[in-house]
C-alpha cells in the first residue's frame, strides 16, 4: 500500500467550489457576509473621497480667505504709512509752531521791558476795544493799579464830563478799525483829575490783518478838582 497522493487533473479541480468554500469560511470566521463586506468597503471609499474632496473646498476656500486678509493687511500698512507722513508732519508743524511762539513770547517781553521803561503812558488793547495791558508809568501817572485799567475798566475813571465823547469817539474808531486821538480828564484816587491826550495806532500782522491797537497817553497837566 502506498501513500502517494491521487494527482488531479485540472478538468477534475472545481475552482468555483474552492471559492464558495473559502467565502463561506470567511464569512464565518467575520461575522458577516461577503457582500456586506464589499458593500462596507465601497461605503468607506465613498466616505473617504467626500472627506477629500470637502478638505480640498475647505482649502480653497481657506486659500480665499488668505489671500483676502493679505489685501486688506496691504491696505493697513499704505493707511500707517500715510497716517505715519502725516503723523510726521504734524510735529514738524509743531516744533515750528513752538518756536514761532517762543519768538512771539520773546516779542512779547522786550515789549512790555521797553514799554515799563519809557516816561510815557503806553497801552494795548484788542479789536474790541479793551485793553490787554498797560505800562508802570501810565498807572502811576493816574494814580490807579494795573487791573483798574484792564479791559473795559478804564472807563470807570474817565470823568464824568468827558465820558460821553471819550466813548463817542473810541467806539467810531473800534469800528471803522482807524486811530483815536483825544484830549480828556481821568478821575482817580482820591478825585486825583489827570489830563491826558491820547492816540492810537494799528497793530496789524504782516498781512494786513488787525490784531489791535497801541496807545500812547500824554500827560499835558495835572491840576486836583472836587
Amino acid at each position: 500500500m502506498t501513500n502517494e497522493l491521487p494527482v488531479l487533473n485540472n478538468s477534475e479541480i472545481n475552482y468555483t467550489a474552492i471559492i464558495t468554500v473559502l467565502i463561506t469560511a470567511i464569512s464565518t470566521m467575520f461575522g458577516y457576509h461577503v457582500v456586506n463586506f464589499v458593500k462596507y468597503r465601497k461605503i468607506k471609499a465613498d466616505t473617504f473621497k467626500a472627506t477629500i474632496d470637502a478638505n480640498i473646498e475647505y482649502r480653497e476656500e481657506l486659500r480665499k480667505d488668505l489671500l483676502t486678509a493679505k489685501n486688506e493687511l496691504l491696505e493697513c500698512k499704505k493707511i500707517i504709512e500715510e497716517l505715519s507722513k502725516k503723523i510726521e508732519l504734524l510735529n514738524n508743524q509743531l516744533d515750528k509752531d513752538k518756536e514761532i511762539k517762543e519768538l512771539v513770547r520773546q516779542c512779547e517781553d522786550r515789549f512790555i521791558n521797553l514799554a515799563n521803561s519809557i516816561e510815557i503812558g503806553i497801552f494795548r488793547s484788542d479789536i474790541q476795544g479793551e485793553t490787554t495791558f498797560t505800562n508802570k508809568f501810565l498807572c502811576d501817572l493816574i494814580g490807579v493799579g494795573a487791573e483798574e485799567l484792564l479791559g473795559d475798566n478804564w472807563k470807570k475813571i474817565i470823568h464824568p464830563s468827558d465820558f460821553e465823547e471819550v466813548m463817542k469817539e473810541w467806539k467810531k474808531a473800534i469800528r471803522s478799525h482807524s486811530n483815536f486821538e483825544l484830549e480828556y480828564r481821568y478821575k482817580g484816587k482820591n478825585d486825583k483829575i489827570t489830563y491826558v491826550r491820547t492816540k492810537t495806532v494799528r497793530e496789524e500782522y504782516k498781512d494786513g490783518k488787525l490784531v489791535g491797537f497801541i496807545g500812547v497817553v500824554i500827560p499835558l497837566h495835572n491840576l486836583d478838582e472836587k
